[in-house]
């Protein structure tokens, strides 16, 4: 058991030298930690002082000298931070010729302590510009070696540091881009021995004596150098018994550092030197606490080293917090308050550069004052008030204010407000951020607008109508004067376009918009639907403000002359008005049914104004299932073609046939063509019929050449749509190759409309047409306005001459006037002359007598299908002596 409780003895002792010598360790250790750190942190807070310089020449593309040297008073560069000899910018075109006098450098700052620019002389400058290509090319800040501080001294004390400024403001991306944007450099002059006075000097430190050394070079070395001692806390080497000694080194901005420290442990604790000989002494009787004091020892060392890592990571965690916290505010693109909560007017505090570049006030000018200075005498704003609230209640917030700059500009701001309380938890200050969102506030209105109203003529458009119609149906009370909805279409507005242009169209209806707005009582409303059609609100009051003399007004204000360039208008309307309540209590059906009179007033000759009637409503549903029947006709096949003959006025015989579509409902029996042509033609449906009634008659035409009938013509009615479009020669061709159709046996029948709206492209068209070989005949001739001088240039081999006229030749003198005169002028053209509508034998011989070519009309026979025609084609021959 003695020699047990020696060897647990012995083991306890040495057990206890070995962690009385790791504690020793640990704590040097923590304390060395804790001094490179100290030293990192204040040499980085140094040399941030560098990125406020960069980011103001950054934000500006020019600054004043006078504004960069203001910088280093609004950081109190002598009093915070005294190891910065001075502050400098050197340009890039300057980096070659800095002398050693450093005029080749402006100077934004020099300490109080430094007579002139150090360490710029002529033996430094390849340390020099290598810092500044370094910077430059890796876009970041780059330290010298050690120079002198100037001349007189050789021995260098300080070093230099050099951060980029390029054009663009950040760094670019590759170094080539870097060296051509590369604007500058700003540099600063630190002195290490000031800046380590005040962390490691050796009244706080006297056990410790600590060295800071210069290596060299991160890299490989771009200029010669040497190691260099910058810092001795002490001048004299300590003893040399229980000193704990170590180098940890340090990367600075591309160079190389060491922190060299010895410290003795004289101030050790006793307990630690007679611990081993008392663990000796009661050995054998104590071998159980010798265990737990060993075992109080290593949780002692666990916790130290724990605590010693908290501590370090709680330190360096904070000071990076803080000092991001700082730069961001300073960076912050918004502006950024303080104000206190304690006095009254809430006195600002604290002011960003952002602040001073959105309110054009000073840091100086608003420290101190209250933040009302931005309001002026705009003192009724409502987001005033919240602020009130937000203050008195000491809440958190936002509001939007109208402010205003220094030189009284006007901006809009959004205001973030947050309360900063204290450990006790009393709220101390305010801390507001400011977002001018001017340009936001005037592109909304903008687009508020745009959105209400039209771009042409700037009056309200359907969405505002249509909001303004609520408004009004919803406040109309009972004693509250009726109104009337009146919808508004210019006659015949569409030839000014296709005749004259858009442009001139434009400038026209910009003209009415101004006309009507005139014309209108304090209340009535205005506005653009669309195209030419325009929409009122007018309210009936007492004479002579009533809704009926307004629409005098209007319609008169309409009609009067207008001149735009060389040309003269004369304009008229058609207006339909719909009442409320009794037409209508919302607003669409209010606009229907005023839409619906004004088609009503069309139909009366135009240049009117209708009201609307339940009857207009019983015609629209009608005109609805019609146009709905229709659109299903041509997929059931539901049309078909009856043909009229027509016959040689000097032998009788049968020279064609005219094509008329005849559309057989299943419900409503055979409905005439008057009855859905025109809906046709409105709703576009009558392209695909034409088409149809094309390629039907085609195939009627050679079905009966196939049977080997006599040869004559089959005549089809071409629509405006199919005769303005431009694929209409070649669905002709397509019509008689598929059909193995000479083109002498198909006609192709056009109106004088269709020929006056463009004369050129008309002409154009009849010729391509002519080129195939079909034959022409104009339609209706003599209800239209073709001149003369016109038609002669069309490739044309038929005029017929229309029903009007043939129904009283016999009895008035006009008619017959005309329909020789008629005849006449189709001969003089090398045309021939075939009459429309002939019912009597009177009228037949009056044509002939005339010298007329052909006729069709009920005297020979009504239109047939083609199974009844030709039976009837016949009997037509067998009577006229030629069986077929």
């Amino acid at each position: 058991m003695l020699l047990l409780g020696l060897l647990v003895t012995a083991a306890a002792v040495h057990q206890a030298h070995r962690f009385v010598d790791q504690e020793r360790q640990v704590q040097f250790n923590a304390q060395l930690t804790r001094m490179r750190n100290d030293l990192a942190v204040h040499v980085y807070r140094n040399i941030d002082v560098l990125r406020t310089y960069q980011a103001e020449i950054s934000a500006h593309r020019v600054v004043s000298l006078t504004a960069l040297m203001r910088i280093a008073q609004i950081l109190e560069l002598d009093a915070r931070f005294p190891g910065i000899v001075s502050i400098g910018y050197l340009a890039s075109a300057e980096r070659d010729a800095a002398r050693d006098d450093g005029r080749g450098a402006q100077v934004l700052y020099l300490a109080e302590s430094a007579a002139s620019l150090p360490g710029m002389g002529a033996a430094e400058a390849p340390l020099h510009r290598e810092a500044i290509d370094r910077a430059r090319d890796t876009g970041d800040i780059a330290a010298t070696a050690p120079v002198g501080p100037g001349s007189g001294q050789d021995s260098p004390d300080r070093f230099m540091v050099y951060l980029p400024v390029y054009q663009s403001g950040g760094a670019p991306a590759s170094v080539a881009e870097r060296r051509r944007d590369f604007q500058g450099a700003i540099f600063l002059t630190l002195r290490p021995a000031q800046l380590m006075a005040g962390l490691f000097d050796r009244h706080q430190h006297p056990e410790a004596h600590i060295r800071l050394h210069f290596e060299g070079y991160a890299q490989a070395p771009p200029v010669k150098t040497q190691a260099v001692e910058l810092y001795d806390n002490q001048n004299e080497q300590p003893a040399t018994r229980n000193v704990l000694r170590t180098r940890v080194p340090l990367t600075l901005a591309g160079t190389l550092w060491s922190l060299e420290v010895d410290m003795h442990d004289a101030e050790q604790p006793r307990l630690q030197y007679w611990l081993p000989w008392a663990a000796l002494a009661l050995g054998l009787l104590f071998t159980l606490l010798s265990t737990l004091a060993i075992d109080i020892l290593r949780r002692s060392r666990l916790l130290s080293l724990q605590r010693a890592s908290q501590d370090r990571s709680r330190r360096r965690e904070a000071e990076a917090a803080l000092h991001l916290r700082q730069r961001a505010i300073e960076a912050s693109a918004n502006a950024i308050v303080i104000a206190n909560a304690r006095e009254a007017g809430y006195p600002v505090e604290y002011v960003n550069p952002a602040f001073e570049r959105m309110t054009g006030y000073s840091a100086q000018e608003i420290v101190g004052k209250s933040l009302r200075v931005m309001h002026a005498t705009d003192t009724g704003q409502k987001g005033l008030e919240d602020l009130q609230r937000i203050l008195r209640d000491q809440t958190g917030g936002q509001v939007v204010l109208r402010n205003y700059r220094k030189n009284g500009q006007l901006y809009w701001t959004r205001l973030h407000i947050a309360p900063v309380r204290d450990d006790a938890g009393d709220i101390t200050h305010f801390v507001a951020a400011k977002y001018d969102i001017t340009e936001t506030r005037r592109y909304q209105e903008k687009l508020e607008y745009q959105a209400y109203h039209d771009a042409l003529t700037h009056l309200p458009n359907r969405h505002m109508l249509r909001r303004r119609l609520h408004e009004t149906i919803k406040n109309a009370g009972p004693g509250d004067p009726p109104f009337w909805v009146a919808f508004l279409d210019l006659d015949n507005f569409k030839l000014v376009n296709d005749t004259l242009g858009h442009t001139l169209g434009d400038l026209v209806l910009q003209r009415i918009a101004q006309r009507l707005r005139e014309s209108l009582h304090e209340g009535d409303v205005v506005a653009r639907r669309g195209g030419d059609e325009f929409v009122f609100i007018l309210f009936d009051r007492e004479a002579p403000r009533g809704a009926r003399s307004t629409l005098h007004r209007i319609m008169t204000a309409v009609s009067r002359p207008m001149r735009i360039d060389a040309h003269r208008f004369f304009l008229s309307c058609s207006i339909g008005i719909a009442a409320h309540p009794q037409d209508g209590s919302d607003p669409e059906q209010l606009i229907k049914h005023a839409d619906m009179a004004m088609y009503h007033a069309k139909a009366q000759g135009r240049n009117n104004f209708q009201f609307f009637t339940p009857a207009l409503q019983t015609q629209a549903t009608e005109r609805v299932r019609l146009e709905g029947d229709l659109r299903a006709a041509l997929a059931n096949q539901e049309f078909e073609l009856h043909y009229q003959p027509q016959v040689d006025l000097r032998n009788g015989g049968l020279i064609g046939v005219e094509a008329l579509v005849r559309w057989r409902h299943p419900e409503r029996g055979l409905v005439p063509p008057a009855h859905f042509i025109p809906l046709a033609e409105e709703t576009g449906l009558i392209v695909p019929l034409g088409e149809w009634i094309l390629r039907t008659a085609c195939r009627q035409a050679s079905l009966w050449r196939n049977k080997g009938m006599p040869p004559f013509r089959v005549a089809v009615n071409l629509s405006a749509r199919q005769f303005n479009d431009e694929r209409l020669p070649m669905l002709v061709d397509c019509m008689l190759r598929e059909h193995l159709l000479p083109p002498q046996w198909l006609e192709l029948e056009i109106t004088e409309t269709m020929l006056v709206t463009d004369v050129d492209i008309a002409n154009t068209i009849l010729h391509k047409l002519k080129s195939r070989g079909v034959m022409l005949s104009l339609d209706d001739f003599g209800t239209g306005y073709s001149s003369l001088a016109q038609l002669k240039r069309f490739p044309l081999d038929i005029i017929k001459i229309d029903r009007s006229f043939i129904a009283d030749v016999t009895t008035d003198p006009d008619d017959a006037a005309i329909v020789r005169t008629i005849i006449k002028l189709a001969h003089n053209l090398e045309m021939k002359a075939i009459a429309e509508g002939v019912e009597t034998v009177e009228q037949q011989a009056f044509l002939r007598e005339h010298d007329c070519d052909a006729m069709q009309g009920y005297l020979v026979n009504l239109p047939l299908p083609a199974a009844e025609l030709e039976e009837w084609m016949r009997g037509f021959q067998r009577a006229a002596g030629h069986a077929l």
